[in-house]
């Protein structure tokens, strides 16, 4: 539920005038991008010795064409993760952006 606004109009009594803005919490839209991103990540980094990491583009041009090809599932899934995280990436900007108009 969004935050109440006060905004006194000149003819009314501004104790009694309450504006609400439409748009989602911006708390939640920020913890829905962190779970997102944070699971896109979980499926391509490794913190045990046992599994290779996720290629740097400092590494060779065989390392990552090897990998690409030996792990495509868990690369397509962290691919679908991150594009969800960046729908509401720019959710929130959007969401944040319009507040700030909104409240002049």
């Amino acid at each position: 539920m969004a935050a109440p606004v006060h905004i006194p109009t000149p003819d009314s009594n501004a104790a009694t005038s309450t504006v609400y803005h439409a748009s989602p919490p911006l708390g939640l839209v920020a913890i829905i991008f962190t779970v997102l991103f944070g699971a896109g990540l979980s499926f391509v980094i490794s913190f045990g010795t046992g599994q290779p990491n996720f290629p740097g583009p400092w590494e060779s041009a065989d390392t990552i064409v090897t990998y690409f090809q030996t792990h495509s599932w868990p690369v397509l899934k962290c691919a679908f993760f991150q594009f969800g995280a960046a729908i509401a990436l720019g959710e929130f900007a959007i969401s944040t952006m319009s507040r700030l108009l909104f409240l002049g």
